[in-house]
């Protein structure tokens, strides 16, 4: 079973190809990453009508550059009671980057995307840019040397977004 984490983060500015989230799985971690689920949450900005913010999700093959490193968040902490072990911390090879701004290099075929708005009388601004298959099909996995990143398409936008990244961690010989 996966060690399971997120990765979050919260009303980054929305501008036209901006990478807001990506989780790199650097050589030397010894686990595989695997993607369970990407949620967006557009944050309306008063005023403005009609913006939508279009995100995808790709993999990405180098470790992105720039912007701000931030931690994964443990599914199960240390203070948890009644007996369960805490979730592990993570290697420090599976790094978590918030708008950053190089390397990422993009696998051409995206597994996910998604849209929100950032009109403030939206009624739904919520999106699921990925789920992992329920049917048995392989989940999304990125070995050593691999990751995934969260990008806003081309279409210029107001407001902001925030994306919940929840990962798994496997040691390679491991199954779903």
């Amino acid at each position: 079973m996966a060690a399971t984490y997120y990765a979050s983060v919260r009303e980054s500015a929305a501008g036209a190809n901006k990478r807001h989230l990506a989780v790199f799985n650097a050589s030397g971690s010894g686990k595989v990453l695997v993607v369970y689920r990407i949620v967006a949450i557009g944050t309306p900005t008063a005023g403005v009508t009609g913006m939508v913010i279009p995100l995808a999700a790709n993999r990405i093959t180098t470790a992105p550059t720039g912007g701000t490193t931030m931690a994964l968040a443990k599914a199960c902490p240390a203070n948890i009671t009644g007996g369960r072990t805490a979730t592990p911390d993570p290697p420090a090879q599976i790094t978590v980057h918030r708008e950053f701004t190089g390397g990422g290099t993009v696998e051409a075929v995206g597994f996910g995307a998604g849209v929100v708005s950032g009109e403030e009388t939206a009624s739904a601004n919520e999106s699921k840019v990925y789920e992992a298959p329920l049917d048995g099909s392989e989940f999304i996995m990125c070995p050593e040397g691999w990751g995934f990143e969260v990008r806003q398409l081309t279409l210029a936008s107001a407001g902001s977004v925030s994306i919940v990244a929840v990962i798994g961690l496997l040691n390679p010989a491991d199954t779903l």
